[in-house]
């Protein structure tokens, strides 16, 4: 075996440089698993933190709710939330829509997904950087939208342009980190204590007229109990990477790096 100047072997140099390149690839996974954990303790409570006021915002106005909507309703004792994954304020991300009491009247409240404007990183791709946004319409659109009413479409018609999601400007834009905004509907089993959960994902909910719909279902409105909302946040930095992945490797990575807060707000009708 031919030996180098040094006394080693071929074989022995390339045994040790690949122990060595081991070692060190070892020693960097190691510290980037490291930073990685530093990373995720420092900005979690902050991700938490956000989505708690995000709940606490949403919250405190649903328990402002109008619940009686005039002739809107025919005068049902009924409040009409629509919640549009598809055809929404914003194309293909999720909305909250409902009335909320004031002292000039009924004022039509919108929380909607969408992407972030420019001036923050966003461009309207598939992966843009996504916010969590909110629009009020005062009572005088309010009254338009009731003499013109015909279905639930016309509601979230009213926050839409024709050329561009009207919703989606930075003086409609209360956090900047959401990339997860989801409505779950809930009613008691028939033990009156298990929960039991009608959807648990951003199917479609429309209410009009004291009727209810899941999807393509019917729903009775005297069984709910509950509406869950669902708020996921991350870091901005990290939207990119969340979006390009599919409905799996979402939950995964929101579960790494981010965090998932829900809250129950009784249903009332």
């Amino acid at each position: 075996m031919y030996k180098s100047n040094s006394g080693f072997t071929i074989l022995e140099f390339l045994i040790a440089s690949g122990l060595t390149v081991t070692i060190a690839t070892a020693a960097i996974l190691g510290v980037n698993a490291i930073l990685d954990y530093k990373k995720n303790e420092t900005t979690k409570p902050k991700l938490v933190l956000e989505a708690y006021n995000v709940l606490n915002e949403i919250e405190r106005n649903f328990d402002n709710k109008c619940v009686s909507m005039g002739n809107l309703l025919h005068r049902e004792q009924c409040y009409p939330f629509q919640y549009f994954p598809n055809g929404g304020p914003i194309t293909n991300y999720p909305s909250l829509i409902f009335f909320i009491n004031s002292a000039d009247g009924p004022q039509l409240l919108c929380y909607s997904m969408g992407h972030l404007p420019s001036v923050l990183g966003g461009d309207a791709t598939n992966t843009s950087p996504c916010g969590l946004f909110k629009s009020i319409k005062g009572a005088a659109s309010c009254v338009a939208i009731w003499q013109t009413f015909e279905s639930v479409a016309d509601l979230c018609t009213e926050f839409i342009e024709d050329n561009g999601d009207r919703i989606a400007k930075l003086a409609n834009l209360i956090s900047e980190v959401v990339v997860l905004f989801e409505i779950h509907l809930v009613k008691f089993q028939s033990n009156g204590i298990s929960l039991e959960y009608l959807n648990t994902d951003a199917q479609l909910i429309k209410i009009n007229m004291g009727l209810g719909t899941l999807g393509a279902t019917n729903i009775d409105l005297k069984d709910l109990a509950f509406m869950e909302i669902t708020v996921g946040t991350l870091l901005k930095s990290q939207h990119r990477e969340y979006f390009s992945l599919g409905a799996d490797g979402r939950r995964a990575f929101l579960e790494k790096n981010g965090v998932r807060l829900s809250r129950l707000l009784p249903w009332r009708i």
